[in-house]
């Protein structure tokens, strides 16, 4: 029997985890969201879905700003039970694409993090399960987590931080990233960084 004391442990611990990654996730594709279209086409054209290539922009920036937005409410507890159900229906859509792209390997990674980090298609699935078993284990505890704000206060964050995510990335789509995760950055030695190390 799982004492009250742990299970507020154990879903504070996964929900600022899970916060943290899909603040990051959702960070590191609004500052390049071109990136993030480029990305999103790969997977429409290796669909057969070409003829949707026109909104992969706009699906790219509400993406990031949903991921972000996920991220920042399950870092502060709010809307806990709207959020987590949220992210879970986001596991329930990732984790079998992340599936068939590790099983027929129609793109090289699934750019969840950009370019900021690369897993391969198996680390990604893997990933997705084990994301998905935290967003059910706090929806099925959310109410071992401390409520900290009123529910207001809860949805003026949500709003705040998408906002915040598409302003971001409309900025960066005019401008260099904030943050530049790409490997040719400004300031790289393009014909160093595109040499191969020795013995590779």
């Amino acid at each position: 029997m799982i004492s009250e004391k742990t299970k507020k442990i154990i879903v504070v611990v996964a929900r600022v985890f899970l916060g943290l990654v899909f603040v990051f996730s959702g960070y590191a594709k609004a500052v390049d969201p071109l990136g993030s279209t480029y990305k999103i086409q790969d997977y429409l054209s290796a669909m057969g879905l070409e003829s949707f290539a026109p909104i992969a922009l706009v699906a790219g920036v509400l993406l990031a700003a949903f991921e972000f937005l996920l991220g920042v409410c399950l870092l502060l507890g709010a809307n806990l039970k709207t959020t987590s159900i949220l992210t879970i229906l986001l596991m329930a859509v990732m984790t079998p694409l992340t599936l068939w792209i590790a099983l027929s390997d129609p793109v090289s990674d699934c750019g969840c993090f950009g370019d900021a980090l690369v897993l391969t298609n198996w680390q990604t699935f893997w990933k997705n399960i084990l994301f998905s078993a935290l967003a059910v284990l706090i929806y099925l505890w959310k109410e071992h987590s401390p409520k900290l704000f009123s529910q207001r206060t809860d949805w003026i964050i949500a709003i705040c931080a998408g906002g915040f995510s598409i302003a971001l990335s409309i900025y960066c789509y005019f401008n260099l990233p904030i943050i530049d995760f790409r490997p040719y950055k400004n300031g790289t030695n393009i014909p160093e960084s595109m040499m191969v190390p020795e013995g590779a």
